[in-house]
């Protein structure tokens, strides 16, 4: 009897895959009958050896049922906790779409009495001002549309776009790897690093699964082993692969320090597990004898049930090893394992090809069909009654296939966990691995499998995320070394250094400047020093350490009637622009920078108001230097040399025209000496004696033409430069500054207009609370024909500045001052002046000059939180020319708040310009802060003529405007 009940108890224990490792828990209350299956006899064991095996079975079967069930809840929780840890990832990484954008709506009102209806008195200017950021590409966006609406003339052509790009924000945005690290244990790790994440991650999966699933036993060790940060460091750095051999390895090692646990314990406080103990005790004295009769002398009879689980898992592993067997000595399998090359090409395939590559090279299906059928056999020996023959050899045929299943799969995870020549094709190794792989518990194997796809998954993610995980794990491993800091060391440094943090910000990182629509800047080759405004597109991208520019725009900005002259005269606008620059830093030549400029000029555009411009098409080359020479200084060398072509688009009968065109056709453009220019700049910094110097020489030839330069670039010799002093440790400070300049308005004699400027500042701080300034100016301008030196215009002025801060009582108060008297004479001026009120017109004189004092004050005084501010601006002319006139303008506002939401400045005005205009009136601006996206701006500005104004558009009787802001932002 108890060799049969054996005998079903191994076969029943080789029918699963893997046994699970039984912890003590009390026996049913009741007697279950086993049954080998549906057609066998019930089996006679003694009541409390019955009472063994039901536990067994209940324990074997119940986690199993369980576990199905519990499956899709599992899994629903798995990707429960997958998509938060993905949403925080999605958190660390550069937003694909990110809007920051006011959105501006601005009318005015502003009605000018006796001008023409042409002139309306309404503007409505729409505006867009923001940033969008895209993949983490900031780029600025600006709008304004309209702008010259108000003044009658064509708008459609003067609404503004400008599209760029900002290094400076742009690098703001990268992240070091050490700041990624901090951010990823910020908002995705919940504050732990990432091994801390892993392990918490792993055992709250173990505790849940603990809390549903009834029964279910983990293994000790491994839950101490994955609840190791050291441990799980480690596992970080390996493939899935890897982490369930080492994982496999570490349960192995625990199984065999430790025997099976006993299945039932005894509580001496519970007087039913005391029974359970005794009944324990009575069913071993039972067993004892028959397993001694049986042979069975290796199993424990303190521990039948242990015993007899190892003899099943025993027999099971002698199956697989001899399916494994079998596999190794087919012939067609010998060159795969033996060649390297074949070997090679098994490993570059995945686990479910390489199974499928197996299976065919093996020749053996290992799905058995439920429905074959055995032939009738005949047991004439000693038949058995209500025997299935035909059920015995299928389920035999299944064993087989299971076992020659489950031997191919290790000799896959051995081909590609394996290096190339040192695969474990010993029929020993590998016999010893399957019988290893059958002594752990089927729970165990679960959590292997359930911790290896875990740790992979959440490094799949940060992959996926664009984090480097073995990067993050060294840092997190030099953290660790140095309690929290950082050590001084190249690696250290190159981690706090700041990375693009995707592949289209590394595209972007070397772009220098980015501009679309109209913008202002110097283009490459300008010589001037000065910005040219154009409507077009402009890029630098450096490509290694050579920054590239290039771009095209068109300049067209002189088209009001007010540049008629201009447009009248071979002034080289408007023109469209085509530059290349780039700037060598390095090498031979040292910081060099080359361009190449060229414009194709146009003049049917150019002529609404007069005779057409002489139009052209010119290029110019530039070669710039700089050099560091020493005690000398910084010095800077610009060469440029251009050709230019001039079109015969003239209009015929305009002699002003053609005489200038026989003047620009001349050879002058196309000579050497004629059509080129340069100019050095040298700067020197003395920083011993505080003291600075900046000097320039300028010239270009006669028929020498600059697209990168404003105006008509050629035909020019300037000479300047600033010198700059400060003395007492910089609380006084001197600057002066003066240009020398000389144009030629003759191809044939020495004529030529000649102007100067004389700058000269000076700053002086008395105290904290008091500080100084003066200023002198003089600058003309003289025109010299046949060595005849006649001044047309000069200009001379000496000015005093002051700010003071003081209290008046408890409040704060800021006060500006400034007194200043001028000298100013211009011939066509003084033809065209009035003397008073009466608009008389003087004879001309060209001696006629105007001296005018000047004096403005502003005090500014802080009451609580509201400010009191009063402005006075006073002119007075000392001479009876009145090329500029006599005028007071005064106005008092006081500025408050009201429900901490509006902000209102309430005011008085009054203005007397004598002869012109006198108003009295009021002020009245409120900004409101309705929300945190909306605000609301309101301009209120009524005046009473006193007198009628001769300039009704430049003095309105009234002002008002509503301005209506929106801040999108996501």
């Amino acid at each position: 009897m108890i060799k049969t009940l054996l005998k079903c108890f191994i076969v029943a224990l080789s029918a699963a895959s893997l046994p699970l490792v039984l912890h003590a828990q009390s026996l049913p209350a009741d007697s279950v009958s086993l049954k080998a299956d549906s057609n066998s006899k019930k089996l006679s064991v003694p009541p409390v050896a019955n009472k063994v095996v039901t536990g067994l079975q209940n324990s074997l079967s119940a986690p199993a049922k369980q576990a199905a069930a519990l499956k899709p809840a599992a899994s629903t929780e798995a990707g429960k906790v997958k998509d938060a840890f993905s949403k925080s990832l999605d958190k660390t990484k550069p937003g694909k779409l990110s809007i920051d954008i006011g959105v501006e709506e601005g009318v005015r009102y502003q009605p000018a009495s006796g001008t023409s209806p042409a002139f309306p008195g309404w503007a409505n200017v729409v505006g867009v001002r923001g940033v969008v950021q895209a993949f983490g590409i900031p780029l600025n966006v600006n709008f304004s549309n309209d702008r010259t609406t108000f003044s009658g003339l064509n708008g459609l052509t003067n609404n503004l776009f400008k599209f760029d790009f900002d290094p400076r924000q742009f690098t703001g945005m990268f992240k070091s790897d050490l700041q990624q690290y901090y951010d990823l244990r910020r908002t995705a790790f919940g504050g732990l690093d990432m091994a801390g994440y892993t392990r918490k991650v792993l055992m709250d999966q173990l505790k849940s699964e603990q809390g549903k699933l009834a029964g279910s036993i983990h293994d000790a060790a491994l839950t101490k082993y994955l609840n190791n940060p050291a441990e799980i460091n480690n596992l970080l750095n390996l493939n899935e692969d890897q982490i369930r051999q080492k994982l496999t390895a570490v349960a192995r090692e625990e199984a065999k320090k430790g025997p099976v646990k006993q299945l039932n314990n005894i509580d001496q406080a519970n007087s039913a597990s005391a029974l359970t103990g005794l009944a324990n005790q009575t069913a071993q004295g039972e067993l004892k004898s028959g397993l001694s009769k049986e042979g069975l002398n290796n199993i424990d009879p303190l521990h039948p049930v242990a015993g007899l689980e190892a003899n099943a898992k025993g027999k099971l592993a002698g199956e697989q090893a001899s399916a494994l067997k079998k596999i190794l000595a087919e012939p067609a399998l010998q060159p795969y394992l033996t060649d390297p090359a074949k070997l090679k090409e098994l490993q570059k395939l995945d686990k479910q090809q390489l199974m499928q590559k197996l299976r065919a090279i093996t020749q053996k299906d290992v799905k058995t069909p439920q429905n074959a059928k055995a032939p009738a056999v005949v047991d004439v020996a000693d038949p058995v009654p209500d025997l299935d023959m035909a059920a015995v050899v299928n389920n035999t045929l299944k064993e087989n296939d299971a076992h020659h299943d489950i031997a191919l799969q290790n000799l896959a995870n051995n081909i590609l966990t394996s290096k190339q020549g040192s695969l474990l094709t010993n029929q020993a190794s590998l016999t010893k691995n399957a019988q290893a792989n059958t002594q752990l518990p089927a729970q165990t194997s679960k959590d292997i499998d359930s911790a290896a796809r875990t740790i992979t998954r959440i490094k799949a993610q940060l992959q996926n995320s664009g984090v480097d995980v073995n990067k993050m794990m060294q840092i997190q491993k030099m953290l660790d070394g140095s309690n929290g800091a950082l050590p001084a060391t190249e690696y250290a440094s190159s981690i706090v250094s700041r990375k693009p943090g995707s592949g289209i910000q590394s595209l972007f990182s070397n772009v220098q400047s980015l501009k679309i629509g109209s913008f202002g800047g110097q283009v490459p080759g300008n010589t001037q020093g000065q910005d040219m405004f154009l409507s077009g597109t402009h890029i630098t991208y450096k490509f290694g350490t050579i920054p590239v520019t290039a771009g095209y725009g068109s300049s067209n900005d002189m088209n009001s009637a007010k540049d008629a002259a201009y447009q009248s005269s071979v002034y080289n606008s408007p023109k469209d622009v085509t530059y290349l620059g780039a700037q060598i830093k390095r090498g031979v030549f040292g910081n060099v920078k080359l361009a190449i400029t060229s414009s194709f000029g146009t003049s049917n555009t150019n002529a609404p108001y007069g005779t057409s411009a002489s139009a052209s098409n010119n290029v110019a080359f530039t070669v710039s230097k700089d050099m560091n020479m020493g005690a000398i200084g910084h010095v800077t060398v610009d060469v440029s040399k251009s050709t230019t072509l001039y079109n015969n688009n003239y209009q015929i009968g305009s002699d002003i025209i053609l005489a200038q065109k026989a003047g620009v056709n001349l050879n002058t453009t196309n000579d050497l000496f004629e059509a080129v220019g340069f100019n050095v700049n040298q700067h020197l910094d003395i920083k011993k004696l505080d003291m600075s110097d900046n000097i320039y020489f300028d010239y270009a030839g006669m028929g020498y033409q600059n697209p990168g330069n404003n105006g008509y670039g050629g035909a020019r010799k300037k000479l300047g430069g600033n010198l700059k002093k400060a003395f007492n440790k910089n609380k006084l400070v001197l600057n002066l500054r003066t240009d020398l300049s000389a144009m030629p308005i003759s191809y044939t004699t020495s004529d030529q207009w000649r102007s100067y400027q004389l700058q000269l500042d000076s700053r002086y701080i008395v105290s904290k609370k008091l500080n100084l300034s003066l200023k002198y100016t003089a600058n003309g301008t003289s025109k010299q024909i046949d060595e005849v030196i006649t001044p047309v215009y000069s200009y001379q002025k000496l000015q005093a500045d002051g700010n003071i801060n003081y209290k008046v009582g408890k409040n704060f108060t800021v006060s500006h001052f400034s007194l200043g008297y001028q000298t100013y004479s211009n011939v066509v001026a003084a033809i065209t002046s009035t003397t008073g009120g009466t608009g008389a017109l003087p004879a001309a004189d060209p001696s006629l000059t105007s001296n005018l004092i000047t004096a403005t004050y502003t005090q500014s005084t802080v009451i609580n939180r509201n400010t009191l501010t009063g402005t006075m601006m006073f002119n007075k002319e000392l001479t009876p020319n009145s090329l500029i006139g006599n005028m007071l303008n005064a106005d008092v506002s006081y500025q408050y708040m009201l429900f901490n939401k509006l902000s209102l400045s309430s005011g008085l005005t009054y203005l007397n310009n004598t002869g012109i205009a006198s108003q009295a009136g009021i002020r009245q601006m409120m900004q409101l802060f309705a929300t945190r996206n909306f605000d609301m701006n309101t301009f209120v500005d009524l005046r009473k003529n006193l007198v009628t104004p001769q300039y009704g558009d430049l003095y309105p009787a009234a002002r008002v405007e509503l301005s209506l802001k929106y801040h999108f932002k996501n």
